[in-house]
């Protein structure tokens, strides 16, 4: 949402501070010297804790307790070492999406598929839906008429429930599959997971970017987002 090169760093804590060995003030410290660091101005937003910073693309938290609850699929892209700060790897940046003031937040549904889902929920009148399908991107067939249904009037995000990797694109072909959800209008959600897809198809909604087929602009190519 910014098209600035400021750091944004976001950190927090896993330990209660009246427990021993809390973690938080060091990654009060650690951020604050992140942020303050020429070496991160470019990185886009980024999270610190224990050390480490990562991509806010490639973190997420996978424990509810443990202190090293963030996973990540590529790594640290740099790190604190006493006090300079390190940045190896640099990910492109995204384009921004500015919201427009005032509109109202759009309504944008994570549904979870299971094993015999109807997709009745498909049809609770959503702006956009993402979808967490089995596996690789996969639903059952029932499920897939409502998401077709759904998907010639507004864009419905095909992401995997598994947590990790990405949504496949083409490799299983039968009806509920990702070939076949592909190919009846869904969006890819790529390397994206569910949570990840929503705040991102939320933006553009929210922002009325929307193309002459009424549809936000990202969502037209079909490619994963």
């Amino acid at each position: 949402m910014l098209d600035i090169a400021l750091p944004v760093v976001v950190t927090g804590a896993m330990r209660n501070p009246t427990r021993p060995g809390a973690d938080g003030p060091a990654h009060i410290l650690d951020a604050v010297q992140v942020a303050a660091s020429d070496a991160a101005r470019n990185p886009g937003v980024v999270v610190v804790l224990h050390d480490e910073i990562h991509a806010a693309r490639f973190a997420r938290k996978a424990h509810t307790s443990s202190l090293f609850t963030f996973v990540r699929t590529i790594g640290p892209i740099g790190w604190r070492s006493e006090d300079p700060v390190r940045i190896a790897l640099c990910p492109a940046r995204r384009p921004a999406i500015t919201p427009t003031p005032g509109r109202a937040p759009a309504s944008v549904a994570i549904l979870k598929m299971a094993l015999g889902d109807d997709g009745a929920l498909v049809e609770a009148g959503f702006d956009g839906p993402v979808v967490e399908a089995m596996g690789g991107g996969h639903v059952s067939p029932e499920a897939t008429r409502a998401l077709a249904d759904a998907a010639r009037n507004i864009p419905v995000i095909l992401a995997s429930r598994a947590g990790s990797g990405e949504a496949l694109g083409s490799t299983y072909g039968f009806e509920g599959a990702e070939i076949d959800l592909l190919s009846k209008g869904l969006i890819s959600a790529g390397r994206l997971d569910g949570v990840q897809s929503r705040v991102l198809l939320t933006l553009p909604l929210g922002a009325n970017v929307r193309d002459k087929a009424g549809l936000p602009r990202h969502c037209r190519a079909r490619t994963p987002v």
